[in-house]
């Protein structure tokens, strides 16, 4: 059975890393059973047809379909969805500051909610959201914005509008990621950033290509809506019953969790430097971080840190890959410490 696909977001880190894969497959249907075990593949399936949301259309090809759009444009996202089964919503804005919160907030909350709208009004059977951990912290608008979508699509598959699978990423790392730890990478091997306090707590990590995996794992599971059981006391139309059938949310890690100090050292030792032995008290990475912070809202200098940093350094971000692997067949490939030397030598 052919299936059909929109894609947002193809331009950036996940979104690249998908179309690299399906690429380097024959199909994006052998790329989705690659993802899977192969006594649950379905090998002889016709491969899907891609269709990329791009505000400027580049020249199809083979395996992708251009469609000319903007999650600002209802019009476009509207066109864009017809014909299509599963849409897999990637795009987003993250890492920005306080001047560009309300362009960010009109692709993360307003062009989402619009897509998923014009899906539904199209007819669409799935709609695959990346979002982030970080929307359980309303202390930031990004968090927020994340929170209020993925309340969005649950309510739509409460009332059996369209099925809905949301994968919750902790921080993701790859070639070409953003992020904390993007610029400790950065800051170490320049030699800028001083001896971190010594820090116990531990966080979360998963791999760009475990998420690309995952994504197709989501694209590709057969309809969550089971064959009514004539048996069952429960009411189908039930909004609770619909959520529970139409509607995964899981969270996506590589299975380990990681001390700050222990990234530290392995960023060390992949760009050959030595580490002092002395390190630097606590308060002074909280002024050294609200002064950076500071700096990039004055336009001064970007550094990528700030006191969201201090907080994320500070504390304890562990979340467990459980659902993921019940409900998706999630298996993660790699580790953080298995990559580190390609994320420093390919980052240079």
């Amino acid at each position: 059975m052919s299936q059909s696909w929109l894609i947002t977001g193809g331009s950036g880190f996940v979104g690249r890393a998908l179309i690299e894969r399906a690429a380097k497959a024959e199909s994006a249907a052998s790329a989705a059973s690659a993802a899977r075990d192969e006594r649950a593949a379905t090998c002889n399936q016709r491969p899907p047809l891609l269709r990329l949301l791009e505000r400027r259309p580049t020249e199809p090809s083979p395996l992708f379909e251009s469609c000319a759009g903007d999650l600002s444009d209802p019009h476009s996202l509207r066109r864009a969805c017809e014909g299509i089964d599963t849409v897999i919503h990637l795009a987003g804005i993250a890492h920005v500051g306080s001047a560009a919160s309300a362009e960010a907030r009109a692709i993360n909350l307003d062009g989402s909610l619009s897509l998923l709208h014009m899906a539904i009004d199209a007819g669409v059977k799935r709609f695959v959201f990346l979002s982030s951990t970080l929307s359980l912290d309303q202390s930031i608008q990004y968090g927020r914005d994340k929170h209020a979508v993925e309340e969005a699509l649950l309510n739509a598959a409460a009332a059996g509008s369209i099925e809905v699978v949301i994968l919750r990423a902790v921080n993701i790392y790859g070639v070409g990621m953003r992020g904390n730890i993007a610029a400790m990478i950065r800051l170490i091997s320049s030699g800028v950033l001083p001896p971190l306090p010594k820090l116990t707590n531990r966080l979360s990590l998963v791999g760009v290509d475990d998420v690309v995996s995952a994504l197709l794992l989501a694209a590709t599971l057969e309809p969550l809506v089971p064959p009514l059981d004539p048996n069952s006391p429960a009411d189908p139309s039930d909004p609770s019953v619909l959520m529970a059938k139409l509607a995964i949310r899981v969270t996506l890690t590589d299975g380990c969790a990681y001390e700050i100090n222990a990234i530290e050292k392995s960023i060390y030792d992949a760009v050959e430097r030595s580490q002092s032995h002395w390190r630097l008290p606590a308060v002074v990475l909280f002024a050294a971080s609200a002064m950076a912070e500071l700096l990039e809202k004055l336009r001064i200098f970007r550094s990528g840190i700030g006191l969201r940093t201090y907080r994320n350094l500070t504390r304890d971000n562990v979340f467990d890959n459980h659902a993921a692997k019940a409900e998706l067949g999630f298996e993660p490939s790699t580790t953080f410490f298995a990559q580190i030397d390609t994320l420093v030598r390919r980052g240079e």
